[in-house]
């Protein structure tokens, strides 16, 4: 077994991981090889790739792996023959982690999260959009990395964002805007131009205060602007910027998980980063969203 430390758990682990960070003690998760079923009972919610009952979520992803995530604490992995581990791992550290940190009480952002001098600041997004080449954009510029594509926020006295791995995933264009070589880096999966770019020193790995959230959108304008996110708004905002809130409604999580965003929303700073369509305007946009987190 390996074991692992990831969003503040301790994961023992049959499966190698790369990237991920060491950990110590008993474990708070374990991943193990097993059989998975196709499906769950009959009757259980389902969408895209997926069902899920209370304390079982099934993710099926054809040609690479069925994940089964049971009670926030276990997760089996049924690797279909011939699949890309490379692919395995990233769906185990998306979609699969997500549904274990829903059912685990946290509330999983579909975002990039650094550290600044006020607290954590997660970007967030649909695929694509940008958030992990902003979060290499702040890298850049000195602000350590939290997390990349998935971030986990636990909700108590304080709504803390905890550290993820060390590393970030990049297109090749976005490697080459930003003056990185990727000769040395592994592809994040087979016949696929992104890249598992490994944060050194660049990467923070303690908690941190959640500061606040800025979740990316796009815009016919030619500059990028920033919409603040004030009162009830916040609530939608805070839910669409989580991962897949679909799964918690699913898992029949609904009510912690709205319970959740309502003690986070009057405590964060929000607001919608629109880019243009036509040309990414990294470090203008990059520009806008420090100078509202700084305020």
């Amino acid at each position: 077994m390996f074991t692992y430390s990831v969003f503040g758990l301790t994961i023992a682990s049959e499966l190698e991981c790369d990237g991920f960070l060491a950990g110590t003690g008993k474990p708070d998760v374990t991943l193990r090889y097993g059989i998975v079923p196709e499906r769950l009972d009959a009757g259980a919610p389902q969408g895209v790739c997926y069902q899920a009952l209370p304390g079982q979520f099934l993710l099926q992803i054809k040609t690479i792996a069925r994940y089964l995530v049971s009670n926030g604490d276990q997760i089996l992995v049924d690797i279909m023959p011939g699949a890309d581990l490379a692919a395995v791992g990233l769906f185990l550290q998306g979609a699969a982690f997500s549904a274990m940190l829903y059912q685990r009480g946290f509330l999983p952002f579909h975002g990039s999260a650094i550290a600044t001098p006020r607290g954590a600041v997660v970007i967030a997004g649909p695929s694509g959009y940008g958030k992990s080449t902003l979060a290499a954009e702040f890298r850049r510029r000195g602000y350590a990395v939290l997390a990349d594509e998935l971030c986990a926020a636990r909700v108590g006295h304080e709504v803390e964002l905890l550290p993820a791995n060390p590393t970030v995933m990049l297109w090749a264009d976005t490697l080459d805007h930003l003056e990185l070589d990727k000769a040395s880096l592994r592809p994040a999966r087979a016949n696929m131009e992104k890249y598992i770019v490994p944060l050194g020193s660049g990467f923070s790995c303690a908690p941190l205060r959640l500061h606040a959230v800025y979740s990316l959108d796009l815009t016919n304008l030619p500059q990028p602007a920033l919409i603040p996110i004030t009162g009830l708004r916040k609530l939608r905002f805070l839910a669409q910027a989580c991962y897949r809130p679909n799964f918690a409604e699913s898992l029949q999580l609904s009510e912690p998980f709205f319970a959740a965003i309502a003690e986070v929303a009057p405590r964060v700073r929000m607001a919608e980063a629109r880019r243009p369509r036509a040309g990414f305007r990294l470090r203008e946009l990059a520009d806008l969203i420090e100078g509202d987190f700084s305020v």
